[in-house]
């Protein structure tokens, strides 16, 4: 109802201290710049309500509840820890609270018309880069430079196979 939600408050669900603060502090940053690059094209102010997770699942769910009941937001972006999404994307639904899940692990959002999940899975981002730099720029020859992580790693190798797939 339209006396539950306050149009301009949206909710932000992240790590801002525990192990995951450093990811939690660039996503801040990044949702901090997004609205900034908004208000200068001349979109409406948004009043950003942070809710400190600290990477804890009951906490995240406090927070969402809080952003629903008191903050009266109209959506929420966040979690982004894998499990405060398992947990939190049903209470989406329970609440009636669309929630954008930042979780690297996709199906919590799967039957639920109020979760969403806007992480893209390694796979589809190697197959749209392969795709774009193949089928649109025409390229044909390709190096790959990663830092030495096993999931840096990972993804230089989907890349490669992807490239091979496409000739």
């Amino acid at each position: 109802e339209k006396e539950d939600v306050n149009a301009d408050v949206v909710g932000l669900l992240i790590p801002e201290s525990g192990k995951y603060a450093a990811p939690g502090a660039l996503v801040r940053r990044g949702v901090e710049l997004a609205l900034m690059k908004a208000a200068e094209q001349g979109w409406p102010q948004v009043d950003l309500r942070i809710v400190d997770t600290a990477g804890d699942p009951a906490t995240a769910e406090a927070g969402l509840r809080r952003l629903k009941d008191d903050d009266k937001a109209i959506a929420v972006l966040g979690p982004m820890i894998s499990a405060e999404a398992e947990l939190l994307a049903p209470l989406s639904s329970e609440l009636a609270m669309p929630t954008v899940m930042l979780s690297q692990r996709p199906g919590f959002e799967a039957d639920n018309p109020y979760a969403f999940n806007a992480w893209i899975h390694p796979e589809s981002q190697v197959r749209a880069v392969v795709d774009h730099a193949i089928n649109r720029m025409g390229l044909n020859s390709f190096a790959i430079a990663y830092p030495s992580k096993e999931s840096a790693g990972d993804l230089a190798r989907r890349f490669w196979e992807e490239v091979e797939a496409q000739g």
